[in-house]
């Protein structure tokens, strides 16, 4: 369903990609965030630098095609208004902003969809399958006084703040 409505255009590749977001969520967070995406929010924030882009792009074509028509360091922008080297400037600061945003808002969102992985290392006995047992809140890992019961790594997700961590339970590490 996904795939139709994007080759008919009801949704664009944003949007689809939320769509596989939303179902491989791993917390709350990250369905909310797919979510957001899917409502259009990532697809107006990106037209919205798209056109700034454009409308720079215009006013640099058009003094360069016919300088003669305009004054140094004044032209007429797409909205028809003059548009001198400093507010260029300034278009290009609001786009590089804007950019610096999308950015971020990529970094942490990538977090929430991908998560971050941890491992918990140390010597043998010191409580690593305990602490994993306490963060997840479950017995998922065998714990006992005998030293080298955990051989093999046991992994699981939890939540932490909203973002999926992978924590990885090691065998003790020895001199």
């Amino acid at each position: 369903f996904t795939r139709r409505a994007f080759l008919e255009g009801k949704i664009d590749l944003v949007q689809a990609e939320a769509v596989a977001d939303l179902v491989t969520a791993q917390t709350e967070k990250a369905a909310k965030a797919a979510l957001h995406h899917l409502e259009g929010r990532l697809s107006k924030a990106l037209e919205g630098v798209w056109e700034k882009i454009v409308e720079a792009g215009a006013h640099i074509e058009a003094a360069i095609d016919f300088p003669d028509e305009f004054e140094p360091g004044a032209g007429p922008s797409v909205s028809g208004a003059p548009m001198g080297s400093a507010e260029l400037a300034e278009l290009f600061a609001e786009i590089e902003e804007a950019l610096g945003r999308l950015v971020e808002s990529y970094r942490s969102g990538r977090i929430l969809r991908e998560g971050a992985r941890a491992a918990i290392l140390g010597r043998p006995n010191a409580g690593k399958s305990t602490l994993l047992n306490a963060l997840l809140g479950a017995d998922r890992a065998i714990t006992s006084e005998i030293p080298g019961t955990t051989r093999d790594t046991v992994e699981e997700v939890c939540d932490f703040g909203g973002a999926p961590v992978r924590l990885i339970d090691t065998a003790g590490l020895r001199d």
